[in-house]
């Protein structure tokens, strides 16, 4: 997004953290749509899949099964984190939440 270029510039590989716990692979809107991003995470031993994102209603139910499904096929957690406020001309829905590695919905 235009309104992003000034704080974020694109990567050129998958990052993960080690963190206390395991590792979380991060991820932003654009990513959750691709598959073989969770998969990158997934292969850099991610036990974690952490996407902050600005998705809109339009968009909700098939973002959140992307991301369920990456938690089943990765066998890692999902978190989505998602904004709950107007962006621009950007109108989300808010609704973060968490899938465990069997794709459970754990929180929302």
């Amino acid at each position: 997004h235009e309104s992003e270029a000034p704080y974020f510039q694109c990567g050129t590989k998958p990052v993960v953290r080690a963190l206390a716990g395991g590792n979380v692979g991060l991820a932003i809107c654009r990513d959750l749509k691709f598959p073989e991003h969770a998969a990158a995470l997934s292969k850099l031993s991610s036990t974690v899949y952490a996407c902050s994102a600005l998705v809109e209603p339009s968009a909700y139910k098939r973002d959140c099964s992307f991301l369920q499904s990456y938690a089943v096929k990765h066998s890692m957690a999902v978190v989505l984190a998602n904004y709950a406020s107007k962006s621009g001309d950007l109108v989300p829905i808010g609704r973060s939440c968490v899938w465990a590695a069997n794709g459970d919905k754990v929180a929302s």
